[in-house]
């Protein structure tokens, strides 16, 4: 299970992701992507870095997913 945290304070926005599985398909992905409020796309700039966590932080806060 993955969550994220803001500071010290752990968000109510998570995922769990199997250690036992090579390769994600699209289905899990998209799923990754809702529990974590992000579109595919963004997940996928996550994934691969160009998506930061300060950005990520706006998406959560404009979304209204977090409050700091």
């Amino acid at each position: 299970m993955y969550w994220f945290y803001v500071g010290e304070k752990k968000t109510s926005v998570r995922t769990r992701l199997s250690h036992g599985v090579n390769e994600y398909g699209d289905s899990l992905l998209g799923q990754v992507a809702r529990q974590l409020h992000l579109t595919r796309a963004d997940l996928g700039d996550l994934i691969e870095c160009p998506l930061k966590e300060d950005e990520y932080r706006q998406k959560l806060i404009s979304g209204g997913h977090i409050k700091v």
